[in-house]
């Protein structure tokens, strides 16, 4: 480049400075978007799962495990819901939209239980209010959130 414009290089130099910094900038902005598949970059995303004909079992509420030799099933069967959630029978109606689940009309026993399971029954009914979002990880974890941020992980049984 130099021997070519001869004893006006430095005058060529900044006229076309711009124009070499630009080009460099665009293709140091190609070669870092390129994906190089070594990366690791994470595990998939949760996808939308339709509980439709599905029975789970409750593995954890608002991250803490659920109780252990406590019986808590839910089963999304024919538009209802059904099961317990450590204490008392539930019952009513569901439908899902995508990935939103909205329950109606749920039913529940009154039995007294210890207050763990009462605990643990009322978080679990907090999060199956209307708006509830329904997701499946790749490990085959069912996770419901609430519209007020708690969240339960269920394992589907067969």
């Amino acid at each position: 480049f130099i021997a070519t414009v001869g004893p006006n290089w430095r005058i060529a130099l900044k006229k076309f400075f711009p124009f070499i910094l630009g080009a460099s900038a665009l293709l140091l902005s190609a070669c870092t978007s390129m994906d190089d598949g070594d990366r690791d970059v994470g595990p998939p995303p949760a996808a939308a799962y339709q509980v439709e004909g599905s029975t789970f079992k409750l593995l954890s509420v608002n991250g803490k495990d659920a109780l252990r030799n406590v019986d808590a099933d839910i089963r999304f069967e024919g538009g209802r819901i059904s099961g317990t959630a450590g204490c008392n029978r539930l019952n009513g109606g569901f439908t899902q939209s995508g990935n939103v689940l909205t329950i109606t009309g749920v039913a529940v026993t009154m039995m007294a239980c210890p207050e763990a399971q009462m605990a643990q029954e009322r978080d679990v009914l907090d999060v199956l209010n209307t708006g509830a979002t329904v997701m499946r990880h790749s490990d085959g974890r069912v996770q419901i959130r609430g519209p007020k941020g708690g969240v339960i992980e269920l394992s589907r049984t067969f």
